[in-house]
């Protein structure tokens, strides 16, 4: 009959190597992640390298070559906005290859696509350079006449005069998009944590990393995207259930580990994603 004591070590055995399955096996599940939590901070969309996103805060300007998709078509899509929108790159690319659409891009840092004056939400400044940049974009938007375009605006939107409600935001962003011919879509801004999420992965493995429903949907998510859309006559789209399946919401998709940071989304997510973004803008136009 075995004694208490050795009882004790038995139990006392299981629970250590429990502890160190826990600890090993969530970074070993972690390592195991594309990209890994290491390299997720640097996994960035192409726009990034090729100087179509313009993460100068001083650039007013945009470039007017940045064409993808099927360059040839007829058919063209514009997708306008701050780095969420740029974020998407990759998805957005592949729909316009998978329809034969003309993909335009004008994308610049913490700029959602608005007509009234912001503080930049990473510094807290006056953003002149974003009103001037959107001023730009419209006025090649109208040469170019899109049938479609597409835009996510960043949450933490900070106008210098006026309500910063998502009302009164989201209303600000329908009124630059109506000045456009075309559909226009409105997608949700992707969901928001608190934390950095590969730094928590990697110290505490993907289920140890789920955001709370309150950060995800905090900011006036839903409200000002709808408001957008009602003012512009454009479309509502809503993928937060895609890509969070339920609350608390997901960081990683099967092995794909889906944010670079607290809120930005990793380019090798975004890839994988264009299914379900490609369904949800194929409902939301009828096609």
């Amino acid at each position: 009959m075995r004694s208490a004591g050795g009882r004790f070590r038995v139990l006392s055995s299981l629970f250590v190597a429990s502890l160190l399955l826990a600890l090993f096996g969530s970074a070993a599940r972690a390592e195991s992640l594309t990209p890994s939590p290491q390299n997720a901070p640097h996994d960035y969309e192409r726009l990034w390298s090729d100087g179509c996103f313009s993460y100068s805060f001083t650039q007013t300007k945009p470039k007017t070559d940045c064409v993808f998709g099927d360059k040839t078509s007829k058919y063209k899509m514009a997708i306008v906005g701050d780095s969420h929108t740029s974020d998407f790159f990759a998805a957005f690319n592949r729909i316009a290859k998978a329809h034969g659409w003309k993909l335009y891009t004008f994308v610049k840092a913490d700029c959602p696509f608005i007509d009234v004056d912001i503080y930049n939400a990473a510094t807290g400044d006056p953003y002149p350079a974003c009103s001037t940049w959107n001023r730009n974009v419209l006025a090649q938007l109208q040469k170019i006449r899109p049938n479609l375009t597409v835009t996510i605006p960043f949450r933490w939107i900070t106008p210098m005069h006026g309500s910063s409600s998502p009302t009164a935001t989201g209303g600000a962003i329908g009124r630059m998009l109506a000045k456009l011919t075309g559909e226009k879509i409105v997608i949700v801004d992707s969901p928001y944590s608190n934390f950095d999420v590969p730094s928590c992965v990697a110290s505490h493995g993907p289920n140890g990393c789920r955001i709370p429903k309150s950060e995800v949907l905090s900011g006036g998510v839903k409200t000002r995207e709808r408001e957008a859309a009602r003012v512009s006559g454009g479309h509502y789209v809503n993928v937060t259930g895609k890509i969070c399946e339920g609350y608390p919401c997901r960081v990683v998709d099967g092995n794909v580990l889906e944010f670079r940071d607290r809120h930005h989304l990793t380019n090798t997510f975004a890839k994988a994603f264009w299914g379900s973004l490609n369904d949800a803008i194929s409902t939301a136009l009828g096609i």
